[in-house]
């Protein structure tokens, strides 16, 4: 008999303990490079609620993680910092992110219950009212410039 620790819901991660396990999807992966730095690798991680999280994965960690960590695939997370999300500029509004450390595993399992993507649309009128956060790039950027384009065709006509 194997006893196991439950999954944890990326809503409830925060900076108050170093162990977690969660099950996630990784729905974008990118990489960033800002010369003279070294690349490192950001992603957006989502658990079966929906929610979602940035990671980020410094340059030391960079190499041992890249090919093992692909778009779209379901896996179960263990060991990783959890930090205030203080980016200037946001990926999710969560208000925490990732970091992999040395000690964080990943195992590729399959979760047919983490969905491949959910969407997350504002409200016309809350567009208008300029309800939204301004340092949020995913689809409050798209909003920003619907926005703009809204109030310009007001005044234009």
């Amino acid at each position: 008999m194997s006893i196991s620790r439950p999954f944890e819901l990326i809503r409830d991660l925060n900076d108050s303990k170093y162990l977690w396990k969660i099950a996630v999807r990784i729905t974008d992966i990118w990489y960033v490079q800002l010369p003279p730095k070294p690349r490192h690798m950001e992603m957006i991680l989502m658990d079966c609620k929906g929610d979602k999280i940035q990671v980020s994965v410094k340059r030391d960690d960079f190499n041992q993680w890249r090919e093992h960590l692909i778009e779209n695939k379901t896996y179960v997370m263990h060991n990783f910092n959890v930090v205030h999300n203080d980016l200037q500029f946001k990926a999710c509004n969560h208000a925490y992110r990732m970091q992999f450390n040395v000690g964080t595993t990943i195992k590729d399992r399959d979760f047919p219950d983490i969905p491949q993507c959910k969407y997350e649309y504002k409200k016309f009128g809350d567009i208008l009212a300029g309800n939204f956060q301004t340092d949020l790039l995913v689809g409050e950027l798209f909003c920003f410039s619907l926005y703009i384009s809204i109030l310009t065709y007001l005044l234009i006509y």
